[in-house]
């Protein structure tokens, strides 16, 4: 969140919350299943329809925050509870977003975006950048998002953030 803070002006940011879940249609049902089961299946819609719902301002820290929460044993409810009071933003549409058709098609969307990726996904976070994954850009990210995107960054109108990393 710092990075999208200080650069966000010069940079755009589309998350594609699929991770290594997969997809299936037994009759008319569509099913997810996910590397960590249920919950996380279920979070991933959660986010999608937040992904899809709310501009990044607003789905950025949202995400973020959740996924925090998350890695501090913090239960999806009062995760999405906490975050979003912190946030300010209404959970109500996301989450019956979640629980709706909409949210399964648009999740059926993330599955096809994250399965069409060149070269395809081997790990996660895979992160692409202008159009291109390597591990060095996928490290870089991971350690210094500002520093990759001032260096990245061709235009002249770079922010103070750039001068400073």
């Amino acid at each position: 969140m710092k990075a999208f803070a200080k650069v966000g002006d010069i940079m755009s940011v589309d998350l594609v919350p699929f991770g290594n879940s997969h997809v299936r249609k037994i009759g008319d049902k569509v099913l997810f299943t996910c590397q960590h089961g249920r919950i996380e299946c279920a979070a991933n819609i959660v986010e999608t329809c937040a992904v899809r719902l709310l501009p990044v301002e607003q789905h950025l820290p949202l995400i973020a925050c959740i996924s925090s929460q998350f890695m501090h044993g913090v239960k999806p409810t009062s995760a999405y509870k906490l975050c979003a009071a912190k946030q300010q933003i209404d959970m109500q549409p996301i989450l019956a977003c979640s629980q709706s058709d909409q949210g399964v098609n648009f999740q059926k969307e993330m599955a096809t975006r994250t399965n069409s990726l060149k070269p395809r996904k081997t790990y996660v976070p895979w992160i692409v950048l202008n159009g291109v994954h390597t591990r060095t850009i996928n490290n870089k990210a991971r350690t210094n998002l500002i520093q990759l995107v001032c260096d990245t960054y061709k235009g002249s109108d770079k922010p103070a953030a750039c001068s400073k990393s």
